[in-house]
């Protein structure tokens, strides 16, 4: 994005607030697998009775936790360099399918396949979280004023992850399981797709617009070029 953009024309814009709203419920599927994982394979400890989830020791759940960490190092270059050889459509798709089948493995517990390949999906959904604002926000918007705009999604995103540790823990109150949590999680990780995909579009349409109206260019460290007109 070369032409100016900016926080006045972005708070003012659907695309950034749908963007935001696709990163809050990120962040709240991303506190709801961080808070619960070792509790989903194991069991938890309610009013000094035991209430067996995943049924596996600490040891094997531990071990399946690391590794997926592990591979959060190796995923989060591969979701950088989808960004740039795929584009923000599909690599947008494919984090939002990754945080689906995440929540979707999770559900088997009891098995051995189930907490690893919900380990193995995290590991490349969760990266949405730390490597998709700072991305997607340049891509979409440009770079002027990217810091405010990045700061705010980033904090928006935090919100979404209180809010799904809170929920989290009160469906497994009600229900005494963790699967009502992860079918939650299945739900929102589609409406994130949708939300992000959309705000994709509606950008390209902003940038569009800005350089229909004459804005100015901007430079590749996000300053505005005076005297200049951006084109198309």
């Amino acid at each position: 994005v070369t032409v100016a953009i900016g926080w006045k024309v972005m708070k003012k814009s659907a695309a950034f607030w749908l963007l935001a709203l696709g990163f809050m419920l990120v962040g709240a599927i991303n506190a709801m697998i961080v808070v619960n994982t070792i509790s989903n394979m194991t069991s938890v400890v309610m009013n000094g009775e035991t209430i067996v989830t995943g049924g596996h020791d600490i040891a094997w759940a531990s071990a399946v936790l690391s590794a997926e960490l592990v591979l959060v190092v190796f995923c989060k270059v591969a979701l950088g360099s989808m960004y740039d050889r795929l584009g923000l459509i599909p690599s947008t798709i494919i984090g939002a399918f990754t945080c689906f089948a995440a929540n979707f493995f999770m559900i088997f517990n009891t098995t051995d396949w189930g907490p690893i390949l919900g380990a193995v999906f995290f590991a490349f959904g969760t990266c949405v979280c730390t490597v998709g604002p700072s991305v997607m926000m340049t891509k979409e918007f440009g770079r002027l004023d990217i810091g405010k705009a990045t700061s705010i999604m980033v904090a928006v995103q935090s919100v979404g992850g209180i809010m799904g540790a809170i929920v989290s823990g009160q469906a497994f109150d009600a229900a005494l399981s963790f699967t009502p949590a992860w079918i939650f999680g299945m739900v929102i990780s589609i409406i994130t797709g949708v939300c992000m995909v959309a705000s994709v579009k509606l950008a390209r349409k902003l940038v569009a617009k800005q350089i229909a109206a004459g804005a100015p260019r901007v430079d590749e460290e996000g300053k505005i070029v005076e005297g200049s007109v951006a084109t198309a």
